[in-house]
């Protein structure tokens, strides 16, 4: 489901606003309180927010920001002021922008260039991943742990997607997926090294829900983590690790700049088939400090 800051954030590209430009149109001090709307989609604006906007923004369809019913712009409006071509107005995957900068990445197998313009929108774009798909919809691509460092090259050229060996699950369809395996044992007890993950394409960073765990494609490395947090100003991502012994995985900082591609883990293939050995323990010492209680009460009363 659409959430509101998703809306907001499409409305934001069509005005070319950035989120502080934005606050400022709505007489706000600091844009706090529109960021929040975009750090997680559980976030509900205020009604002082709709109020503000509704009157500083008099084409927008507020039924539609708040709903997603009907058109985002009122009729008197939508012609004049909707883009012509929306994939012109917003970018599609491979390059990646904050308020501050849009960085538009060219890969071929010897050359990266990284172009930075000015640009106001969080979009994380690959077009040729998703155009591949649209061939293949059943079809998803397996990146296992010896792969991921050619991905990081390849991960645009359609030839190499192509190549990924595949697998087929009858329920997903009609979204990107790719199945990645799990490298390392720094997500114990979710996910274990020789795990894999369904994960789902996510192209606007505006979708991310902190606390959930994503595939993070990035200039370093390919990253299988829980999102606890994104800057402000949309230009940080904090990774952390569900394993927590004497703090061996400190929270990982990551450029969003950076990210070539963002999946959110929605399923988990495990080998794992642990006994219910905690379990069991757990009711064996409760029985013990049963019996011990018991006695203590029996030479309590002989006292």
């Amino acid at each position: 489901m659409i959430s509101f800051g998703s809306r907001l954030h499409k409305f934001l590209l069509v005005k070319n606003l950035s989120i502080s430009k934005f606050a400022d149109r709505l007489g706000y001090e600091n844009a706090e309180k529109i960021y929040r709307l975009f750090r997680d989609n559980k976030n509900k604006p205020s009604f002082e927010i709709i109020h503000d906007i509704s009157n500083k923004f008099e084409e927008l369809n507020v039924d539609w920001l708040i709903t997603g019913r009907g058109s985002m712009l009122k009729t008197t409006y939508e012609q004049e002021q909707l883009p012509k071509n929306s994939s012109e107005s917003i970018p599609q995957i491979g390059s990646l922008s904050s308020s501050i900068q849009e960085i538009s990445i060219t890969l071929d197998p010897n050359i990266h260039q990284l172009t930075n313009q000015v640009q106001d929108n969080y979009h994380i774009d690959s077009p040729q991943t998703h155009q591949i798909e649209q061939d293949f919809s059943e079809k998803i691509g397996y990146v296992s742990s010896n792969l991921f460092t050619k991905y990081l090259i390849y991960y645009k050229d359609n030839e190499f997607i192509k190549s990924l060996p595949t697998i087929i699950i009858p329920w997903i369809k009609d979204k990107l997926y790719r199945l990645f395996d799990v490298a390392d044992n720094e997500m114990i007890p979710t996910l274990y090294e020789n795990d894999k993950v369904l994960a789902e394409e996510i192209k606007n960073i505006t979708d991310v829900f902190v606390g959930k765990i994503y595939v993070i494609v990035h200039a370093t490395g390919i990253y299988i983590k829980r999102i606890i947090d994104i800057s402000k100003d949309f230009e940080k991502l904090y990774l952390k690790s569900d394993t927590n012994v004497n703090n061996s995985y400190p929270t990982k900082e990551l450029n969003i700049l950076d990210v070539k591609e963002l999946w959110e883990v929605t399923y988990k293939f495990s080998p794992q088939l642990n006994e219910p050995t905690d379990f069991s323990s757990r009711i064996n010492e409760l029985e013990i400090l049963q019996q011990n209680i018991l006695q203590r009460l029996i030479l309590l009363e002989h006292k």
